[in-house]
């Protein structure tokens, strides 16, 4: 079993001139194989370590001053893309920010590209993965179209797809109304099970996640 996700001695900071450090020598793990949830105020952190742990930061904000992060035993900041979307793929609060493309087929064939799938395989992992997520015929579907739940359902395909080691969920539910979050939820828990990935969730909502 992979090494789980690793933040040890890490001090960041979002400003270089900022007195305040986001993180001062914090250390966490998070063991692989199940499903974890980091909950908290507001501004305390929590989406900043999960987008360390997607190599988004520091690359694409903030400085990573001292220690390190990893991810089943690499540095995801270091990998190339095509590495990285095998090991992370990140479900954002706000579900349009995640999408590259304007129709569901198109969208997960970007994916299978930059995970560098044959194209031969294609037509039949998509059909699959849709059919796993609830989504079922959608394939010509436009994404601006689709409910925020189904977004939220498109990018657990994207991760299935792709064949992740790890789902980072960074407050999925926000944006979901309380059945759609429960189904969600459940949605998760089930192909966690049945495909073998790790999921850290990052939620203000834990009473979804209690089972």
């Amino acid at each position: 079993m992979s090494a789980g996700i690793e933040w040890k001695n890490i001090r960041f900071r979002y400003l270089q001139e900022s007195e305040r450090r986001q993180f001062d020598g914090f250390s966490l793990t998070i063991r692989p194989g199940r499903i974890s949830v980091l909950t908290g105020p507001s501004g305390c952190g929590k989406s900043t370590l999960l987008f360390l742990a997607a190599g988004l930061y520091p690359e694409h904000g903030g400085f990573l001053e001292e220690g390190s992060v990893r991810v089943s035993g690499k540095d995801p900041a270091k990998l190339t893309g095509q590495e990285r979307s095998r090991l992370v793929r990140v479900i954002f609060q706000n579900a349009d920010l995640q999408f590259c493309l304007d129709r569901v087929d198109r969208e997960l064939i970007f994916v299978m590209e930059n995970a560098g799938i044959a194209a031969e395989e294609m037509p039949r992992r998509m059909l699959q993965v849709l059919a796993d997520g609830g989504l079922d015929g959608y394939e010509k579907r436009q994404i601006s179209t689709l409910s925020g739940g189904e977004k939220q359902r498109l990018g657990l395909a994207s991760q299935l797809v792709a064949g992740a080691e790890w789902l980072l969920l960074d407050e999925v539910l926000a944006q979901v109304d309380p059945a759609q979050s429960r189904a969600l939820v459940r949605l998760i828990a089930k192909l966690q099970k049945t495909h073998g990935f790790s999921v850290l969730a990052v939620d203000h909502h834990l009473e979804y996640w209690q089972d």
